[in-house]
């Protein structure tokens, strides 16, 4: 069976994540669904696409990922499709989908056009349940991706995230931070030259620090920072038994810079 996972802004506490799963059901009633995360910040299409570019790899092939944060949802932004060589996407034309398109070495993207598609009674405010759910159940279900709506070019790219690399240190905005405080920065691994006992210096804020590059939380004392090379492949910066993110005082506004020793 071919599963759909979703990410949405919606919470657990609504309503909604049951009946955008409820249409789904209606549709592909024997379809697995996988949460992925409901918890996405409010609106915040930065935050789902690097959660879409961090988790979907582990998914099998033909997996279908439904993402639903949508402030532009009724307006004039377009519903669209993805489709690389292992997966299909469906979620709004704001941008959530960009990273994926930029990553693939092939995609092909579509405007979602095809009404008979779409759930018969439809609110403007709710595509969700009324359009991105049906959609992903139809394709998940063996719909042909070339029936849901014209090739389109003219869809939003946001940049990935890059580290800037200079003489002697790496400038990188925060990707993200989770629920534990560790701080996911946009340097990948192989961006420097990493040796299991090197130390390096970063600067936040205007706060300086020093934390030596780990694997695990416990090589520090609780209560001291480290960096390690995190479960996506880029470098975070944690606490031991701590939030780093607190005890900083940083955001996903911020940048971090980190020497090169």
């Amino acid at each position: 069976m071919t599963p759909i996972a979703l990410i949405t802004d919606f919470g657990t506490t609504d309503w909604y994540v049951g009946a955008m799963k409820g249409a789904i059901a209606a549709i592909a009633p024997d379809t697995p669904i996988i949460d992925i995360t409901h918890d996405i910040l409010p609106a915040d299409i930065r935050h789902a696409s690097y959660i879409l570019s961090a988790a979907h790899t582990a998914f099998p092939r033909r997996t279908v990922f439904c993402v639903v944060v949508d402030p532009g949802v009724g307006g004039s932004r377009k519903c669209i499709a993805v489709k690389t060589d292992d997966y299909i996407f469906i979620g709004p034309d704001n941008g959530v989908l960009s990273w994926i398109c930029q990553s693939a070495e092939k995609c092909e993207v579509r405007s979602i056009e095809n009404e008979s598609l779409y759930r018969k009674e439809s609110s403007a405010t709710f595509h969700g349940r009324d359009i991105f759910g049906p959609v992903a159940a139809y394709c998940a279900a063996g719909f042909p991706f070339k029936k849901i709506g014209p090739v389109t070019t003219d869809f939003v790219i946001r940049p990935l995230p890059q580290a800037v690399v200079k003489e002697g240190s790496i400038t990188a905005p925060i990707l993200s931070i989770d629920r534990f405080g560790n701080i996911i920065t946009a340097i990948r691994q192989d961006t420097f030259e990493q040796k299991d006992t090197t130390e390096f210096q970063f600067t936040v804020r205007k706060q300086r620090f020093r934390c030596g590059m780990k694997t695990h939380f416990e090589e520090v004392a609780a209560g001291e920072p480290l960096c390690y090379i995190g479960s996506s492949g880029f470098i975070e910066i944690a606490l031991n038994r701590g939030n780093a993110a607190q005890y900083f005082g940083v955001t996903t506004e911020d940048s971090i810079e980190m020497l090169l020793p």
